[in-house]
């Protein structure tokens, strides 16, 4: 894969969450036009050949894909860009989260004791990686919801804690057990691989769990976040 090149077309770039489905698109497509090309070799059709182990299989037939190419690689090029699609269909990627949280009836400290979180990204290229950007946004759905705070000064515009001894990002001590599991439902409206945004989707759900924990814990709802103990303390009920 070569990327980061000012010589290579212009591409999606790598936000909104269209990086990998845009760039897997186009790399679908050439993989189509390079299997035609093996299938003419093969003398079979596409859909009638199997791959495994290096060896291309048609019917009866088998031949080591290194035969099929010696002398002459197969090269082929794909291109995508938004089609028709994009206006008449919705795309978007959907999840669903849970918290458990405890707040002490006292002080009014926080505690996340668990969350979950069950999406339906599209097809899933690669498990290892779409999990942990979830887990990723899901403790950042955490900090936003409890302890991540940009103050600014009205009068200047710069931030007051412009350093991280006084803007406060989750930590491991404040991280609970996470669990993370995908639906697989390849959306073939999306693009030619069937997937969809997962970048950004773990972050929203997880604060709103959160928050939605801590008032059905306290009966408090605080719409301005993060939650923190000023802004809870004077609203818990009496013990």
């Amino acid at each position: 894969v070569v990327i980061g090149d000012s010589d290579l077309p212009p591409s999606a770039g790598s936000g909104g969450s269209f990086g990998a489905g845009s760039a897997c698109a186009a790399a679908a497509l050439a993989c189509e036009d390079i299997l035609a090309e093996l299938g003419r070799r093969m003398n079979a059709a596409p859909e009638d050949m199997r791959l495994k182990d290096g060896v291309v299989a048609a019917g009866t037939r088998t031949s080591p894909l290194a035969d099929l190419v010696r002398g002459s690689p197969i090269a082929a090029k794909g291109k995508t860009s938004p089609g028709k699609e994009s206006q008449a269909t919705s795309q978007a990627s959907h999840g669903a989260q849970f918290a458990e949280v405890a707040v002490n009836a006292v002080t009014g400290e926080v505690r996340v004791r668990r969350m979950l979180g069950v999406f339906d990204i599209g097809r899933v290229l690669n498990v290892k990686t779409a999990k942990n950007q979830i887990v990723g946004g899901m403790v950042w759905g955490l900090a936003y919801a409890l302890s991540e705070d940009g103050v600014v000064d009205t009068r200047n515009g710069r931030f007051v804690n412009p350093d991280f001894g006084e803007y406060h990002v989750a930590v491991n001590a404040d991280v609970p057990q996470i669990e993370a599991y995908f639906i697989e439902e390849i959306d073939d409206s999306a693009n030619p691989v069937g997937a969809k945004g997962v970048g950004e989707l773990g972050i929203a759900g997880s604060g709103a769990a959160i928050v939605n924990a801590i008032h059905n814990a306290t009966g408090v709802r605080i719409y301005d976040m993060p939650v923190t103990l000023d802004k809870l303390l004077p609203h818990l009920p009496p013990v």
